[in-house]
């Protein structure tokens, strides 16, 4: 399956501080951000990439209701033994 996914229209990271985690703010988060690009008719579709073992952002992914694509090797990001991270990629149509 291929995934077309340019033009990026805009990146974001996101990091919940410890005291507010398992609260649903990175979920309302996203939410909140893909409301902002589907108002502004900014792109028609959003994506999240994760590394599959952040469970956290794996959930916040599902729970913001993006749906999973598939796993890939990044072409920019290593482990510290030199081979590529392997990241998940969800997608949600706006």
């Amino acid at each position: 399956m291929t995934v077309e996914l340019r033009p990026l229209v805009a990146a974001d990271a996101e990091a919940v501080h410890p005291w507010a985690r398992g609260q649903g703010v990175a979920v309302e988060a996203v939410r909140l951000i893909c409301d902002v690009l589907r108002t502004g008719k900014i792109g028609r579709r959003a994506a999240i990439r994760v590394e599959p073992e952040n469970l956290a952002s794996v959930r916040v992914a599902q729970q913001a209701g993006f749906r999973y694509v598939r796993d890939f090797p990044s072409n920019r990001d290593t482990l510290p033994d030199g081979t590529p991270t392997t990241f998940s990629l969800y997608l949600l149509d706006l």
